[in-house]
């Protein structure tokens, strides 16, 4: 076991010596006017560096760790949009081919770093010890007496909330209204309604998980409140927050198998991914294949679009960090502070809509560009800081609360298209509504 631990230490090394070298070459031999020069030896040699981070971090185990998460998912966002901006001539804005190099060359330096940061650094909770930790929640857990004798009426009143709103709408709104227009006719009061069903679910899947899934199926009725739920967001073509649910099924199995990866656990998460995929291709409207493909894609396409915009349009370094402590505003009603600031992400989508629009799209504002906007191309070490600020603290968390890397694991892809402080608000709720909801049902978690 050490020897192969040793090999596995030199490998990561040796492919941080590779990470680098790739770098000197992407700062000094590109040209980024050239797209022959420039993107298809980057991609490439960007292909091989994923492929051997992805292999150390399933190899190590270290895929609880929320900075390892975040270099496996960050390469599909600003890799896909710039495929598709350069090869297939899909942007949502129009960009330059230099603006889309310069994007590719900011993400990936900061790709670099948080790969480099991920081998290198002190860990919070080692593998074992966590595994270890899990392991004894496990045992508490056996011997609690699980209850929804309080949670069920609560997860009962929220799915019969959200369904009623949905099912106002006629069945010739859900066939002809777009996305944008159905959620906008529905509204958005009581949103903050989500994470009390989004942690009833995760705790349903504690009770499934380890009293076993016949448990849960001779206790039927306590699936209803997420039929209702789910039905309410396919109606709409919403697919994040069954996104979250399908996530923490994932990562606690994976936590559970003591970081084991099965082939049947692979096969039926590739197919809720697929599902949730075709979701969003049946669901908006498209006749060309390339339409097919942003429709399906559209979680990888749309969120980096903004860190184009501002890139093209040479908005950089104006935030000075102001982004990053609205975090607390997020906990303050719009009744009692009116004059909240707004979030970069609607300041955005005020900024680009057209004059008189009806109806505003909401763009995801991903951490670089939150990072890009507030302090410019200092966002390549500033968001790999962030990302291990983020890491470190749930760790070190995990040593007594075993399911807080579990609950960012779910929250990893909202990182991705999210600034800084509405995912930090929705991860501090969720956790509270998850753990409000093990205390309800009686289940000993320390």
């Amino acid at each position: 076991m050490k020897a192969m631990n040793k090999i596995l230490n030199y490998l990561a090394y040796f492919t941080i010596v590779l990470l680098f070298l790739v770098v000197q070459i992407f700062f000094i031999d590109a040209d980024v006017t050239n797209l022959d020069e420039f993107s298809v030896e980057i991609i490439t040699c960007i292909a091989i560096a994923y492929a051997s981070v992805a292999y150390l971090v399933f190899a190590k185990k270290y895929l609880y760790l929320f900075d390892a998460l975040f270099v496996l998912l960050f390469p599909c966002y600003y890799l896909f949009s710039y495929v598709f901006s350069v090869y297939l001539g899909f942007s949502p804005f129009s960009t330059s081919l230099a603006t889309a190099n310069e994007v590719l060359f900011i993400c990936t330096s900061a790709w670099f770093i948080s790969v480099f940061i991920l081998f290198l650094r002190p860990k919070g909770v080692s593998v074992q010890r966590y595994f270890s930790a899990f392991a004894r929640f496990q045992s508490l857990a056996h011997r609690s007496n699980m209850s929804f004798v309080f949670a069920f009426p609560i997860a009962m009143a929220v799915s019969l909330f959200f369904f009623s709103s949905v099912a106002s709408l006629s069945f010739a709104q859900l066939l002809t209204s777009s996305r944008l227009e159905l959620i906008s006719q529905v509204g958005e009061q009581g949103w903050y309604l989500k994470y009390l069903i989004i942690a009833y679910a995760w705790v349903l899947c504690v009770y499934a998980m380890e009293f076993g899934p016949r448990k849960l199926l001779l206790k039927a009725y306590l699936l209803i409140p997420l039929v209702l739920y789910a039905i309410s967001l396919i109606l709409v073509g919403s697919r994040r927050e069954l996104l979250f649910i399908i996530a923490f099924f994932g990562f606690y199995y994976y936590v559970k198998c003591q970081g084991v990866i099965q082939v049947r656990f692979v096969i039926i998460f590739a197919c809720a991914v697929l599902a949730l995929v075709s979701l969003g291709v049946v669901r908006a409207q498209g006749d060309d294949q390339i339409q097919l493909y942003i429709n399906a894609f559209g979680e990888f396409l749309f969120p980096i679009s903004t860190l184009y915009y501002f890139v093209e349009n040479g908005v950089k370094g104006v935030g000075v960090g102001e982004s990053y402590i609205q975090v607390f505003l997020n906990f303050v009603p719009k009744n009692i502070y009116p004059d909240k600031p707004l979030s970069l992400a609607v300041q955005f989508a005020e900024l680009v809509a057209p004059p008189g629009a009806q109806f505003i799209m909401g763009y995801a504002f991903t951490p670089v560009t939150e990072a890009y906007v507030n302090f410019g191309k200092w966002a390549i070490g500033v968001l790999p800081l962030t990302v291990l600020l983020i890491s470190y603290l749930s760790e070190f968390i995990a040593r007594r609360y075993v399911f807080i890397p579990i609950i960012l694991g779910a929250q990893a892809l909202n990182f991705q298209r999210g600034e800084f402080s509405s995912f930090l608000f929705e991860v501090i709720m969720l956790c509270v509504c998850f753990y409000f909801f093990m205390l309800l049902s009686r289940c000993r978690f320390r």
